[in-house]
């Protein structure tokens, strides 16, 4: 006697099968009928199969299909886990991908730790896995600057969509990413305002991105959650004095904690109550940065140092430092006459130099 789950019928009276119980059997046959039922629910709750194969899957089940019918169960151990798309033949029958979300598998989906359970679609003539051991919303994108990439299920963007993508190529500009042959959105930084650089999108990184249909005047666009450092050289000038000082500096930016170094020094002869810093990046003074960090300066050429506070004019890259109060002892604040530099402990030279600010 045999037979096997893909007979199962929904409806009663289909079940009247002679490999399981069938009107008018005789009750020396009932005995095998129940042994094969329950075999076959063995097969499914209470057995380990294990397949063979990558990405071309094959399994023999103790109680073998006989055909692939319209919701026909199989449960099976992957002997490895998926690189990528991935056909399915138990029992010798015919090879069907599995899809899981609606989309062919990309790598991952299948575990050598998890049981697969895939479900047979007749319409579609593919299996759909219910249980991917890697949820969705990863790809491997493509591009530069231009990045597409294909992410299982996805037929529209909406809020809160969290996508990662396997980067191909480091960027060389600002990026714009583009899903499932979707509309090319924008990627902004922390403050939801300032554009990624070139940089922020290293080769074979990770990237972590959320969309938010509020940004980019509604239009939409990418919060890029991850951006990697970026460093650079600048030559920094000093306002609010007699002769413009410049000096040469550098800046890195990572994890949206920037630094910015004075390789030289700066230093001056006041004739303003406040200077300000030009010559950096854009990216460095978004829109929500302000007034938010302290730094050291030298009051006079005698030395005296306090901290002072820092503040960002909104994407403009001018940082405008204000009053000296040195920890609420006042130095008599930001005179318009002699000597101003950023200090190095108590040296007016201020080479070497660094201030530390988060940006967003």
């Amino acid at each position: 006697m045999s037979g096997d789950l893909s007979q199962f019928s929904t409806t009663p009276a289909s079940n009247d099968l002679a490999q399981f119980f069938q009107t008018g059997m005789r009750p020396s046959k009932v005995k095998n009928g129940a042994w094969q039922i329950m075999a076959c629910m063995a097969q499914l709750f209470n057995s380990k199969n294990t397949a063979s194969g990558t990405n071309t899957i094959t399994l023999t089940n103790p109680v073998p299909f006989g055909s692939l019918t319209d919701g026909l169960l199989c449960i099976f151990r992957p002997a490895n886990a998926n690189t990528g798309a991935v056909t399915f033949a138990p029992d010798g029958l015919t090879a069907h991908a599995i899809n899981a979300y609606g989309s062919a598998l990309t790598g991952g989906e299948l575990s050598t730790s998890q049981d697969a359970w895939v479900k047979y679609d007749l319409s579609t003539t593919t299996w759909n896995l219910i249980n991917p051991a890697r949820q969705p919303g990863y790809a491997v994108a493509s591009g530069t600057n231009t990045i597409t990439a294909t992410v299982g299920g996805l037929t529209a963007y909406y809020d809160g969509l969290r996508v990662r993508l396997k980067i191909a190529n480091t960027s060389t500009a600002s990026v714009t990413i583009a899903l499932n042959g979707l509309t090319a959105l924008n990627v902004y930084l922390g403050d939801l305002v300032t554009r990624d650089v070139a940089g922020m999108f290293v080769q074979n990184q990770i990237a972590e991105l959320v969309y938010n249909s509020s940004l980019n005047s509604s239009a939409g666009g990418f919060q890029f959650i991850n951006p990697s450092r970026v460093n650079g050289s600048a030559t920094i000038t000093g306002t609010g004095f007699t002769s413009s000082p410049t000096c040469t500096g550098s800046y890195s930016f990572e994890g949206w904690i920037a630094q910015v170094t004075f390789g030289t020094g700066l230093t001056g002869t006041s004739n303003s109550t406040s200077f300000t810093l030009t010559g950096l990046p854009s990216f460095l003074a978004p829109a929500s940065l302000a007034a938010q960090s302290f730094y050291t300066c030298a009051e006079d050429a005698g030395g005296a140092v306090g901290p002072i506070t820092i503040s960002v004019a909104s994407g403009a890259s001018t940082f405008t430092l204000g009053n000296s109060t040195r920890l609420g002892a006042s130095l008599g604040g930001f005179t318009a006459s002699g000597t101003k530099a950023f200090a190095n402990g108590s040296a007016v030279s201020g080479a070497g130099q660094t201030f530390t600010f988060r940006v967003n």
